[in-house]
């Protein structure tokens, strides 16, 4: 090699793009998060903002999208003669259900959330799902064919 010159070419560099995938490499960081959990100040932080900006966010504007005036703690009900009908929740990660439940599945990760401090059922998050919850949040509606 004569002064340093680059042996290959930029070839390689151009077909990078269409081998990232972020939705894996998200999974992946989600997924050893939930399985290497020791309740760190650090590992919650990260954790948290997953629930808070992803699945939790999801869920509020699936759950509004018939009323999407609603302030952020405020799920849509129902409407009834022309009533809408919301609850106020609080919902955030269970962490400590999150540390003492592990992973057992490559495929799947259950996730914990509190509503107003009660537990509610674990919900298992593959890579299908995640992709969907991350289409929810920039603004698409699931129809009854997606799964």
């Amino acid at each position: 090699l004569r002064d340093e010159e680059p042996l290959s070419n930029d070839y390689v560099d151009e077909l990078k793009a269409d081998f990232d995938n972020s939705l894996v490499d998200q999974y992946v960081n989600v997924w050893l998060l939930h399985h290497e959990f020791d309740g760190s100040g650090k590992q919650k932080k990260e954790l948290n903002k997953f629930y808070k900006d992803i699945l939790i966010s999801a869920i509020r504007s699936y759950c509004n999208r018939n009323s999407p005036a609603l302030d952020k703690d405020q799920f849509f009900i129902s409407e009834y003669n022309g009533f809408k009908t919301a609850v106020e929740l609080e919902v955030k990660p269970d962490f400590t259900t999150i540390k003492t439940q592990g992973v057992s599945k490559i495929g799947s990760f259950n996730t914990y959330i509190r509503a107003d401090d009660c537990a509610l059922l674990p919900m298992p998050i593959s890579i299908n799902l995640l992709e969907l919850l991350e289409k929810i949040n920039q603004g698409y509606r699931p129809n009854k064919h997606d799964k």
